[in-house]
């Protein structure tokens, strides 16, 4: 007796394909995203002081930025504060992303400028080990500005609660644990081109004015409205996580057929 032979239209399976594959692209095509928001808290932050430029300051419970940029003046010192965050568990696109501060003193009546670390090599600085001499950018004495090779500019803000980016100064000041924030598109383009999961960033008041401002640390333990550094980062699914669901469906779908001929 012989074994029953199975035969294919190959001519109807192949229309059959393109159709199963167009059928996958529209619905891809068509799939809303569903974006999401990942908060990551700073998993190292301290200030550096041109003063001291040997002191590490990684314990303290604020970090502080001063607007001095150079100790040459009588009286100057510079301030920059430094944070670090592990976006290692990000796997999506990053759409927006918002670098979260709480204030713990200060005025509000100078500007603030947020930089991104932009050379990776520099990402190995630690919380117990930074100093003015070794910290990621540093020019000298000069605290105004970090090094243009090895940062950039990503975002200035004004301090008062809501207000981002270049809102208008108004000189008022803050009750401890007011919240605010830097929200640009420089920032998304930084995140979205790391290559190590590390990003470091710096905070500083550029100009020769002589303001402190306190930012409260990671290591404050003082409850609601004292929380740590943040980074707010809305995510979508790649595209090609979607096409290759599409090709799966689409194997399967052969292979059915197949077994029903």
């Amino acid at each position: 007796m012989k074994a029953t032979e199975m035969k294919y239209d190959t001519q109807s399976i192949i229309p059959f394909r393109i159709t199963i594959f167009l059928v996958a692209c529209l619905v891809v095509a068509t799939m809303p995203s569903h974006a999401a928001v990942v908060a990551i808290t700073a998993s190292q932050d301290a200030h550096v002081e041109s003063a001291n430029p040997n002191t590490n300051f990684g314990s303290e419970i604020e970090v502080n930025i001063e607007g001095h940029p150079d100790t040459t003046i009588s009286g100057g010192e510079s301030s920059i504060a430094f944070f670090s965050f592990d976006i290692s568990s990000v796997t999506e696109t990053v759409t927006a992303v918002d670098f979260i501060v709480r204030l713990s003193g200060g005025r509000s009546d100078r500007s603030r400028q947020l930089w991104a670390v932009t050379d990776e090599s520099l990402d190995s600085w630690t919380e117990g080990g930074i100093t003015w001499n070794n910290a990621p950018g540093v020019q000298s004495t000069v605290g105004n500005a970090l090094n243009g090779s090895q940062a950039q500019l990503v975002g200035a803000w004004d301090s008062r609660p809501g207000v981002r980016d270049d809102g208008a100064l108004t000189g008022l000041n803050f009750d401890v644990g007011s919240g605010f924030g830097v929200a640009d598109t420089d920032l998304v383009n930084f995140v979205n081109t790391d290559t190590n999961n590390i990003l470091t960033f710096a905070a500083l008041i550029p100009g020769n004015n002589g303001v402190v401002f306190q930012f409260i640390s990671k290591d404050n333990t003082g409850g609601a409205g004292f929380e740590a550094p943040t980074l707010s980062l809305t995510t979508v699914p790649e595209p090609s996580t979607y096409i290759l669901l599409a090709i799966g469906s689409l194997i399967l779908s052969v292979r059915f057929f197949r077994k029903q001929n």
